[in-house]
């Protein structure tokens, strides 16, 4: 919608369109005009404004030829809105392998129905908007936090897909932005937060396709294992899950292996062995569905036989720390989620973010076995645990004197500094096990201060905060820096560890925002950023992993797909001056104040005032002498 006031004493001409080749017709019977691009259309209702292209586009705007505009006059003094909707529909199937189509079409039959649905329902789509709006506001969030959180919402949106087949199946999608990886895992992981409370279905709809509930194979692999240093085959079970379902609209055959992605780089066994326990995890502490952790009993019992040989194959001698791993073709080593940086992130062998996240792989197991009955692998997690945090602990003692940090590899063989030692974190954190990260009782205090004391170390100019910009760089080796895990990594600085000040909330936002701006104006929500705060984005454009953002505002009692209060409640009127102001709750956003100058014995004379369904006040000027009297009311939408 856009709404032009003009304040000039002569009209004003506003154009809105593409340069972009489209065909002008009507839609729904002439209801609706506007033009076509391929599956698209831009339409507006018909008689809200003029069409451009050809030669009236070319004489309106100084020769252009190319492209199609709509065109609103604005005499002086005046204003209008026009508002222009952007739909798509294809009724074809977008994924062949199975068949399956957008989940829109069951509900819409063309691209007619779906301009006249989202004209009819602008008005509650507001609404939902400015819920949101509350709901980041009343988290406290700076304007910075805003920002950036609504603009990584968009790109998220934008690269979620629903699809069904004919036997009704639902598959989810989150294609990985530009690059178009289907439910990539090590993003699936990171959007779990934000899917966990708004669409909690989604997170076990990719997390049962991964296994196979859904597909009897699943996305899943068995190799071997391989010390790096010597190159042997250390054991014949590494059990993990592929990074992705394949690429673009159709999806790969499950068991194809290595996948397109994985023949270019290599297998993530670690870190996606580590998102699907994690990612069960959430799943199940949100949803307390008890039958469906019994169902995956033995799948968590594999996973945790993996995590453990991954540390090493003699039991005595494990301490948390990932030594073993796949190798692609038994000779190029697994990565971790960080392909684009170097290797003090990128390696997860002996790495300290690695660790950290196993701690919280074996915490979440620990909860889940527990909850199965099964005490002896419970015992076993929350022993590997207890190790974790002990390397992690020594780490610091280790290095904590010399270095002012816990290095990148927890043997010193990589002195990098990084911020996503403590990404793990966040999801015992969010699992509600309280105790695990209670950081001043808990049995993992001593941890927590270590990891307390490295982020307060590695957040200063020079080594994590960037020189010249003051924004987040993830290692001290490099100026990559990737939003998604920043935004992760505050929420785990503030709200587990403790520390708040203007490097983790505040003046940092503002640099974080302004990198968006500067090196990605026109590419949505961007993920590789330069910490520099100058030049153009990386890499990773119009991506959806920015949605760890959710984590800042997110949870069980500020989520805004509340519908409105069914039952009515009190409003309040104040004067100041000559200005009346009425308010009511803010979680009656959605409900629609209604005014009557004529009196309460006339009931056709209350009539809706626009825009208030969006708020929760509206202000008048109350010197009119011609309106003596004024009364106002609610109602339900």
């Amino acid at each position: 919608m856009f709404t032009v006031n003009n304040t000039n004493s002569t009209a004003e001409d506003f154009y809105f369109g593409l340069r972009a080749s489209g065909t002008q017709q009507s839609y729904l019977s002439g209801a609706y005009q506007g033009f076509s691009v391929g599956e698209a259309a831009l339409a507006v209702q018909t008689g809200s404004c003029d069409l451009l292209s050809g030669s009236s586009l070319t004489a309106a705007l100084n020769g252009m030829t190319t492209g199609f505009a709509f065109h609103l006059n604005v005499p002086a003094g005046q204003t209008k809105t026009l508002t222009v909707v952007v739909a798509f529909y294809r009724s074809t199937a977008l994924d062949t392998r199975v068949s399956g189509k957008y989940y829109y079409t069951s509900l819409f039959g063309s691209r007619d129905s779906v301009i006249d649905a989202a004209f009819s329902g602008f008005p509650d789509a507001r609404m939902r908007c400015s819920q949101l709006k509350t709901a980041m506001a009343s988290a406290g969030l700076n304007p910075y936090r805003q920002f950036l959180a609504a603009h990584a919402l968009h790109s998220y949106m934008a690269c979620t897909v629903c699809l069904f087949d004919s036997n009704n199946r639902i598959y989810w999608r989150e294609m990985e932005g530009e690059y178009n990886y289907i439910n990539t895992f090590d993003l699936t992981v990171d959007h779990a937060f934000y899917d966990c409370d708004m669409h909690l279905w989604a997170l076990r709809n990719v997390l049962d396709t991964y296994s196979g509930t859904t597909n009897d194979v699943g996305y899943s692999f068995n190799h071997s294992l391989y010390d790096a240093g010597t190159g042997a085959v250390v054991s014949t079970n590494g059990f993990s899950f592929h990074h992705d379902m394949g690429g673009g609209g159709t999806s790969l055959a499950p068991g194809t292996d290595p996948t397109p992605y994985e023949s270019m780089y290599s297998y993530m066994g670690q870190e996606e062995l580590q998102n699907w326990i994690l990612c069960a995890g959430l799943y199940w502490s949100r949803s307390g569905n008890d039958a469906w952790l019994t169902n995956n009993a033995a799948l968590l019992q594999t996973c945790l036989t993996s995590m453990l040989l991954r540390d090493d194959t003699n039991a005595a001698t494990r301490d948390g720390v990932t030594t073993y791993i796949n190798k692609r073709s038994g000779s190029v080593p697994e990565i971790s989620t960080y392909d684009a940086l170097d290797p003090s992130l990128q390696s997860p062998r002996l790495n300290g973010m690695t660790t950290v996240k196993s701690w919280a792989a074996y915490v979440a197991m620990q909860a889940m076995f527990n909850r199965l009955g099964d005490a002896a692998d419970a015992a076993t997690c929350q022993n590997m645990a207890t190790a974790c945090a002990r390397s992690i602990t020594n780490a610091w003692y280790t290095y904590g004197g010399s270095l002012g940090y816990i290095p990148a590899f927890l043997d010193g063989s990589n002195l990098s500094a990084i911020i996503p030692m403590v990404e793990g974190l966040a999801v015992p954190a969010q699992m509600g096990l309280t105790n695990a990260v209670d950081r001043t009782g808990g049995p993992y205090a001593a941890m927590l201060q270590a990891l307390s004391n490295h982020m307060n170390a590695v957040l200063v100019s020079g080594r994590c905060l960037d020189a010249m910009s003051g924004g987040w760089k993830l290692s001290s080796a490099n100026i990559n820096t990737w939003q998604s895990k920043v935004y992760l990594c505050q929420y785990v600085t503030e709200n587990v560890l403790g520390i708040s000040n203007s490097n983790v909330n505040g003046t940092v936002d503002q640099i974080h925002a302004t990198f968006q701006m500067v090196e990605a104006p026109y590419q949505g929500w961007s993920d590789q950023l330069q910490s520099i705060g100058s030049g153009s984005a990386l890499d990773s454009m119009h991506y959806p992993r920015g949605v760890t953002s959710a984590l800042w505002w997110l949870n069980a009692t500020n989520n805004p797909t509340y519908l409105p209060p069914a039952t009515g409640t009190n409003i309040a009127a104040s004067l100041a001056g000559s200005t009346l102001t009425v308010t009511w709750p803010t979680n009656y956003v959605g409900w629609i104040l209604q005014t009557n100058f004529v009196g309460l014995g006339n009931a056709a004379a209350w009539g809706d005032v626009p825009g208030s369904e969006t708020n929760s006040q509206i202000s008048w000027p109350v010197n009119d002498p011609l309106v003596p009297q004024g009364y106002f009311r609610l109602r339900h939408p």
